[in-house]
């Protein structure tokens, strides 16, 4: 594996962002004989020093210096002689004097130049700085895919706690300890808000008091609880009583004056937001942060949902119900915009790889080394076929949703179709034994063939990519009464339709986390093990879709670092 592969493989595995920041410049280094190289971003309005081939340790440029400027005009730049240019002077990295040029192209994120990757070039080397600005846009290119793969990653799992707190809310008025409910929604609250604190406090007029609805079970909480905290005399507190009267949301940086407990505890942020319905306030909510890092403008919007939300709960059956079929509406517009940000960051991965490949080959070519040619055409395409795929995922799921999607049935061999396909998984993996046995010699029924092979082909595809270290992955057929029964599984669809034949593909892999399993056949779940290749995302929900339009079920076993089963089923009803 060359330096450029290897930060396509750490993107698509997952790496932490600071790692993959690293990577591509000492890689960037490496491939284009460079001297000093660097990447700035931008956070919080300031332009950051993120990585470094130096080991600069992490801080801020100045607004005035050529990295910013480069960032303000968001395109590529290539100065030769360096030292000739009014430019050179701005520079906030000019380390290397002897350097014969810098160059820099500019990272964009959803439509915005977020930052820049630059580097000094070697005095010694006599190549155009364009040619090899060329390939500072891919690599640039590939740090702004690992940034928007953690944005995806984090939205995905954000959206997932949000919808079940939203299911946790929609309980309230069937339970009978609302307290029990509202603790659980308080520990929500402080894991998707990112909090070390959250709790709700609703007004007593008997007592005059704040008292707390609900508490997120953190070691603050618990602090909070020593203290007496849970009770608060109603004008005792002005950041509490001005969000109660005024309904106005509060997002401050606390200081002693302003709440003296929190502030002895280390809380250094807050967020306190009304809990409402159209007529009257009933409460807050309360988020509180240990760091220093203020909640952002989604966490505000994020934490206003909520206490709108709850107060319809807690006042009213009938509005609670409008409020769900609007926020179910909601959801699935956000599924939508998910889908197509998903799909359109999977199709920039494959094709900047595929641009990269082909602009390091003609870089090398160039130079007369022909002896990467053989591995670019073979990432080339290996790549496009990724790119197709996604898009016949794509089109399969657009189906699905619109109630297109058709079997074409017909009379198949089911012992020899798995048998074939485990045939052709040999092919894939020389890393990996592919085992393949059956109760039966034959087994006619009617499917869709092309169908089936495609669910059986994505199973073995992710047997071999869950286990990295290679081993056995075991294909079974074997009659339903014959079936291990579900024990701690996931189960993708139920079918009232007796069953008639399993399938099974097992790995010796790396597992699924327990808290994971509920999410497999979810569109775009992909493993977070930092060992785990690419994918689309899509496979297991389409072949779920599929299974079921045959009248079957499937369902996943697993236990971590354990490996992990798969079973499809089929009725009786198609046999032959």
């Amino acid at each position: 594996m060359n330096e450029f592969d290897s930060v396509v493989e750490a993107i698509e595995a997952g790496w932490e962002l600071d790692d993959i920041l690293q990577l591509i410049v000492t890689n960037g280094q490496v491939l284009l004989d460079l001297q000093h190289g660097y990447i700035v971003l931008y956070e919080a309005e300031q332009l950051w020093l993120k990585a470094n081939t130096s080991n600069l340790p992490t801080r801020v440029l100045a607004p005035t210096s050529a990295e910013a400027r480069v960032v303000a005009m968001g395109r590529a730049v290539a100065l030769e002689p360096i030292q000739a240019l009014p430019l050179w002077r701005t520079l906030e990295f000019a380390l290397k004097p002897d350097a014969r040029g810098w160059l820099s192209a500019p990272i964009r994120l959803n439509g915005h130049t977020v930052g820049a990757l630059a580097a000094f070039a070697e005095p010694s080397d006599n190549e155009p700085l364009r040619e090899a600005l060329r390939f500072m846009t891919v690599l640039a290119d590939l740090a702004a895919l690992a940034l928007e793969r953690g944005q995806f990653w984090l939205r995905h799992q954000r959206r997932s706690q949000f919808i079940a707190l939203l299911r946790t809310i929609s309980g309230i008025i069937q339970q009978q300890s609302l307290g029990d409910l509202a603790h659980t929604i308080a520990h929500q609250l402080c894991e998707i808000g990112n909090a070390d604190l959250a709790l709700m406090y609703i007004p007593s007029p008997e007592t005059e008091e704040f008292v707390t609805l609900g508490l997120s079970d953190t070691p603050l909480a618990l602090q909070i609880r020593e203290l007496g905290l849970d009770h608060i005399p109603l004008a005792s507190n002005a950041l509490l009583h001005e969000c109660y009267q005024t309904g106005q949301a509060q997002r401050l940086a606390l200081t002693n004056e302003q709440w003296p407990e929190l502030a002895q505890l280390g809380v250094q942020q807050l967020l306190i937001v009304p809990i409402h319905d159209t007529h009257e306030r009933l409460g807050v909510i309360v988020l509180a942060s240990l760091q220093d890092t203020r909640f952002d403008d989604d966490a505000l919007n994020f934490l206003n949902f909520i206490g709108v939300r709850l107060g319809y709960a807690l006042k009213n059956e009938n509005l609670l119900e409008e409020v769900v079929q609007a926020e179910r509406r909601r959801i699935n517009e956000d599924e939508r915009s998910n889908f197509i940000a998903s799909v359109a960051h999977d199709l920039k991965n494959a094709l900047t790889t595929v641009i990269g490949t082909t602009q390091l080959g003609m870089r090398k070519l160039r130079r007369g080394d022909q002896s990467y040619n053989e591995k670019a055409f073979n990432t080339i395409a290996t790549k496009s076929q990724q790119a197709l795929q996604l898009i016949e995922d794509m089109v399969d799921v657009s189906r699905l949703e619109q109630g297109t999607f058709r079997l074409f049935i017909q009379s198949i061999d089911l012992v020899q179709l798995v048998a074939d396909e485990a045939e052709a998984a040999r092919g894939l993996s020389q890393r990996h034994t592919i085992q393949f046995s059956s109760s039966l010699e034959h087994y006619e029924l009617a499917a869709d063939q092309q169908r089936l092979r495609q669910v059986l082909a994505n199973l073995l595809i992710n047997a071999i990519r869950y286990s990295p270290d290679g081993g056995t992955i075991s294909v079974r057929i074997m009659d339903a009464d014959h079936a291990p029964a579900p024990s701690n599984a996931s189960i993708s669809s139920e079918s009232e339709l007796d069953q008639a034949i399993v399938i099974s593909v097992s790995d010796q892999g790396i597992g699924i986390p327990e808290h994971e399993l509920p999410y497999i056949f979810e569109r775009f779940y992909r493993g977070q093990g930092s060992t785990v290749a690419s994918g689309s995302g899509l496979g297991l929900y389409i072949s779920a879709a599929i299974m079921a339009q045959h009248g079957g079920k499937m369902w996943v076993e697993s236990k971590l670092n354990h490996g992990t089963t798969f079973y499809c089923s089929l009725p009786a009803a198609r046999v032959m």
